[in-house]
């Protein structure tokens, strides 16, 4: 089996990069707007979504690891004691066809490792199994990998760090999903972000980071868009609050492809 076809794994991680704090250079003041003005306000959506706890989202993403075609997923995401999502992905778009019956992939990323649910296995080392797993530090380091715990799991948390942004300005307002929103844009070097930086650096990625939030009436973010390099993501917050544990699946239903993985990626044959 050809570890290399599961491009999803990138996409799951491009949105807690995204969430960790930042520390890049001074804000610089937008005409008409004050910039302490709009950095207090989104720190202001930064506080809401972390009292949330968890969102159903929508997300969109592309990458070279994608050769730029799209990666959706629908699903939840939680944080505040790590990062865990499970979502739904149609299995063509990771190009994971012959691995499920249905059409559909669910991921769970959990404790620091990606699964994935496909149909039973019925021959070859992971006979039997009906989950596929990568360990996190595999595709970002160890440094990356430990970014997606404790409270940096909130989407929204690197806005805490906009003080420190290259600049910050108010593009106008749109129609988000049905929802009058604000949109506003920072631009941050990859290089700069802490915690993030080590997991973009771990996906190959480098740059300024641009990302651009749209805040609807009750001060909550409706949509986040980030880019960095060649790298693009999307996410849509379609509600708040939604209440759901998300665990590992059974260990004896699990095939670890952690070290398959990793030999592939250093060109090795598995």
């Amino acid at each position: 089996m050809n570890t290399k076809k599961i491009i999803g794994i990138t996409a799951a991680v491009f949105v807690a990069a995204g969430a960790s704090g930042c520390s890049a250079t001074a804000v610089s003041q937008k005409a008409g707007e004050s910039a302490q003005g709009l950095v207090a306000a989104l720190s202001r959506v930064s506080d809401e979504a972390s009292k949330a706890g968890s969102a159903e989202i929508h997300m969109t993403m592309t990458s070279p690891d994608t050769a730029g075609k799209p990666v959706q997923m629908t699903g939840l995401y939680t944080w505040g004691d790590g990062v865990a999502m499970e979502t739904e992905m149609p299995a063509k778009d990771l190009q994971m066809e012959d691995l499920v019956a249905d059409g559909t992939v669910t991921m769970r990323l959990v404790q620091g490792a990606y699964y994935y649910e496909v149909d039973r296995v019925e021959d070859g080392p992971f006979k039997g199994k009906s989950w596929l797993k990568v360990e996190a530090s595999a595709i970002l380091g160890e440094k990356g990998a430990a970014g997606m715990t404790g409270a940096q799991g909130d989407p929204t948390a690197g806005l805490k760090g906009l003080k420190y942004a290259k600049d910050v300005s108010k593009i106008g307002t749109e129609d988000i999903n049905g929802k009058s929103t604000v949109h506003y844009r920072a631009t941050i070097p990859a290089d700069k972000m802490g915690a993030a930086g080590d997991m973009y650096k771990g996906l190959g990625l480098a740059g300024e980071v641009v990302s651009d939030i749209w805040v609807d009436d009750k001060g909550t973010p409706a949509r986040m868009n980030q880019t960095v390099g060649a790298a693009t993501m999307s996410l849509d917050f379609l509600s708040f609050g939604a209440k759901k544990t998300i665990e590992a699946p059974p260990a004896s239903e699990t095939g670890d492809m952690t070290e398959m993985y990793k030999q592939q990626k250093s060109g090795g044959a598995a």
